[in-house]
């Protein structure tokens, strides 16, 4: 099992969601908004030991939705004191920290769910579960009905044969 797969799948155990916006309350982080100007569409900041996750208030609510599962993302995957970390509508290289941020919002906003039968187009998917077009270029529909990132995954994320170890998120 993916090292991602099985944070999220253990996520969900714990707290018996996969909606980011009560995953957050749950795990004691705040989600506010602010009037972004720039490019960012969400940031995780830690004050004084409290983690805050501030979204663009410009963006659509599903993408809202979708940063803030990216910024879970960040939270849960990245070293504590790591700092913070921005999302960038347009960069021109997505580094392992985004990549696996992107694929974790990717895989809780689509845990469970799957294509409609007969034939549900990727985009229609994608969509339909909150997954902005600028992160769709990127995803796969494997044999298994899953949603994925391109077969370019990390081998970082692989867990050994013991399966999942996960414990605590923070």
């Amino acid at each position: 099992m993916k090292y991602i797969e099985c944070v999220i799948e253990n996520l969900i155990k714990t707290y018996g969601t996969n909606d980011p916006y009560r995953l957050a309350a749950e795990m004691g982080i705040t989600v506010d908004e602010h009037p972004f100007r720039s490019r960012i569409n969400g940031i995780i900041l830690e004050i004084a030991d409290r983690p805050t996750i501030v979204l663009n208030s410009y963006l659509p609510d599903h993408e809202k939705r979708f940063y803030l599962a990216h910024e879970l993302g960040h939270w849960i995957l990245s070293p504590r004191g790591a700092g913070y970390f921005f999302v960038v509508e347009y960069t021109l290289m997505e580094s392992q920290v985004e990549y696996e941020a992107n694929r974790f919002a990717v895989e809780l906003l689509t845990w469970g769910e799957r294509p409609a039968l007969g034939g549900e187009s990727l985009e229609h998917f994608a969509a339909k579960v909150g997954i902005p077009k600028s992160c769709q270029r990127r995803l796969k529909i494997d044999p298994f009905w899953r949603l994925n990132f391109d077969p370019l995954s990390l081998e970082t994320d692989e867990l050994s044969e013991g399966g999942c170890q996960i414990t605590s998120f923070r």
